[in-house]
């Protein structure tokens, strides 16, 4: 599973994985710099950043020199969506998503839908689906030492990803589902349509 994204095969491995567009806003750079705080005490950890950059030559070549820059060419993997993207997310043990401006993320959806115990910014509607403490982990937008932190929290404590992970699926299934997302809007439609009772 982790060798086909370039990641050792070492049980002891944990891997935290952005899945995202390569564009500024996303937060890769911020993702980087708390990897760089992260493998000085976490030594089992590796970064998958997965998908496309929009201006190839400018991002996506800023993000390798950053990586190379902090000597965590060994620990960063970037791949694009290599096939279906279930299988970037089964080599995902917590999903990072640290934007600095967003709206609703359908990568946190999926990862939701797959179990994976977040950690993401209160950016946009994004707070809406990752509830602090209860679904994932919520930090600063920009905040590289929160980013570190919030991740650190669940790399240590296994028990807990994994409660915040059920929790988030069980979340998707309530909320987030096509049909309850569906069923969401038409009710939106039906209550903007209906003839005020004044």
């Amino acid at each position: 599973m982790h060798a086909q994204f370039g990641i050792p095969s070492d049980s002891r491995i944990r891997v935290v994985g952005q899945v995202a567009s390569l564009t500024p806003r996303k937060g890769q750079l911020v993702l980087l710099d708390a990897a760089e705080q992260l493998v000085r005490t976490e030594p089992h950890v590796h970064f998958l950043i997965c998908g496309y950059a929009r201006d190839p030559l400018a991002y996506e070549r800023a993000l390798h020199a950053r990586t190379a820059d902090l000597g965590l060419t060994s620990r960063v993997h970037f791949v694009g969506y290599p096939g279906p993207i279930g299988d970037v997310y089964n080599a995902i043990d917590i999903q990072v998503h640290p934007s600095i401006e967003e709206s609703l993320p359908q990568a946190i959806i999926e990862g939701m839908a797959l179990g994976k115990p977040a950690v993401a910014t209160a950016v946009a509607g994004i707070p809406t689906m990752v509830s602090d403490g209860a679904t994932g982990v919520i930090v600063r937008p920009g905040d590289a030492q929160a980013l570190a932190a919030g991740i650190r929290r669940l790399l240590r404590d296994t028990s807990l990803a994994a409660r915040l992970g059920l929790a988030a699926q069980q979340r998707y299934w309530e909320r987030y589902t096509d049909a309850r997302m569906a069923r969401s809007l038409e009710k939106l439609f039906e209550d903007v349509a209906r003839p005020s009772a004044a």
